[in-house]
């Protein structure tokens, strides 16, 4: 599934699997904890199952 994002999204996952996101373009970071990442185009994350709440901010198709 593409997500487009413009702006912010608040992820809330069950906890029982991870989540993978690729950026195919633009550029966005997460948000959990009080920590923040980056990503742009070509980059690739593994979101743990432990990670249940995030947040994405930014302009990308991910």
């Amino acid at each position: 599934m593409i997500i487009n994002q413009d702006g912010e999204i608040t992820a809330i996952k069950t906890g029982k699997t991870f989540t993978v996101y690729m950026c195919v373009e633009g550029s966005f970071e997460i948000e959990c904890n009080n920590s923040k990442w980056q990503y742009e185009k070509g980059d690739t994350v593994l979101i743990p199952a432990a990670m249940k709440t995030f947040v994405l901010n930014g302009k990308a198709s991910t």
